[in-house]
């Protein structure tokens, strides 16, 4: 019999398991620190990223500090830059200690201490500490997810894109889209619904006329 890369798995009659919950973690204060300490004096790595992973091992693939959700640290120190990157995992990036500039798909944020803003998926971004202290940020992402179910795509030195050459295309383009779909959604929810209200207008139209004529 030929062997199969696939299996009936007959689940007849089986009840559902339970949920099995990884315990809560703290992670304390001073440990942060430490870590941003540590980082912060290694040598600088050839892509500039000095980055660690908040990491509970019982999520399993991923360094996920949930199931699903990866919680890093990353520093520059005065005057350093990271190398262009991007992935198809989306962030939430927080600054909790000095402050700098991120280049997004050739739009410029400029964050101090404790801003937030969000990286979105597969966008070329790159970090610059242009200040004369460390730079901390802590970032969220749902790489984990990805990791797992083996999606997750990364891309090292990608090349930039959304400079001046290309200025419209960034997130202008992405909101113009968007626009555009919920246009054309509303657009299709009032064609669906014309045949109601075609009827609707025509059954009114005798009752109006009748009313016009009794007078």
């Amino acid at each position: 019999m030929e062997q199969s890369e696939y299996k009936f798995l007959d689940r007849t009659g089986a009840e559902a398991k339970p949920v099995d919950l990884i315990s809560p973690v703290v992670i304390p204060k001073e440990a942060i620190a430490a870590e941003v300490e540590r980082l912060a004096s290694l040598p600088r790595p050839a892509n500039g990223r000095r980055v660690s992973y908040v990491a509970n091992p019982a999520t399993g693939v991923g360094h996920g500090l949930a199931h699903g959700i990866a919680v890093s640290i990353s520093v520059l120190l005065p005057g350093e830059r990271r190398k262009p990157i991007r992935h198809n995992s989306s962030q939430v990036n927080f600054c909790i200690r000095g402050g700098g500039t991120t280049a997004i798909n050739g739009k410029t944020i400029r964050y101090e201490q404790y801003d937030v803003w969000n990286t979105p998926p597969w966008m070329v971004y790159e970090d610059v500490n242009d200040r004369s202290e460390l730079q901390v940020q802590l970032t969220y992402s749902n790489s984990p997810l990805l990791e797992k179910m083996k999606v997750h795509i990364v891309e090292e030195n990608p090349e930039p894109t959304g400079r001046a050459k290309s200025r419209r295309s960034s997130p202008g383009s992405i909101r113009h889209h968007w626009d555009f779909l919920r246009w054309r959604a509303a657009h299709d929810l009032r064609e669906a619904d014309k045949p109601r209200r075609d009827r609707a207008q025509a059954a009114a139209l005798p009752v109006e006329t009748g009313q016009a004529g009794a007078r």
